[in-house]
């Protein structure tokens, strides 16, 4: 995107949303048919820098619907398993800011930030429990993390908690 582009989404109050996993399954695309523009697609951080917000999904089925794949796309900026260099790894998010655009920024670009995406006293009740805190994991382990439980409508129905 083009900065002036950028910094009107910024002054409008535009929601970015946002596939993670398009940023690393692209890259070829992008650097082959875009030329030097390819640095500014996927332009991530510098749209949280700015104070865009971000709602992040999977865009599914046309990439993976694995959250956790998802989260280290955003973060690591490479396709799990690969051994290739992260791909413009100066537009990875930090795990805080990837878990906010998959959970609060998602439910605010619905205007349902009230509603859900975070967990609140009155919200709904959906989780997912995961067996490491990504929040302290290595950002490399995010995708081989496991789920623990999951929680709907405040109710365990897969694994303990």
């Amino acid at each position: 995107m083009a900065p002036e582009d950028l910094e009107r989404m910024r002054r409008l109050g535009v929601i970015a949303s946002v596939q993670p996993f398009h940023a690393v399954a692209d890259r070829d695309i992008a650097e082959r048919y875009w030329g030097k523009r390819h640095r500014r697609a996927y332009a991530y951080r510098t749209m949280h820098d700015m104070g865009i917000p971000l709602a992040m999904g999977s865009d599914a089925p046309v990439e993976v619907f694995d959250p956790l794949q998802i989260l280290y796309a955003a973060t690591v900026r490479r396709v799990p398993g690969t051994q290739r260099p992260p791909w413009l790894p100066d537009q990875a998010l930090q795990v805080a800011d990837a878990l906010w655009g998959y959970t609060l920024g998602a439910a605010y670009a619905g205007a349902e930030e009230n509603r859900k995406g975070s967990l609140t006293v009155g919200k709904l009740g959906d989780a997912v429990v995961l067996r490491e805190d990504i929040l302290t994991l290595p950002q490399e382990h995010i995708k081989d993390n496991g789920v623990q439980a999951t929680i709907i409508g405040g109710k365990v129905v897969y694994g303990e908690v």
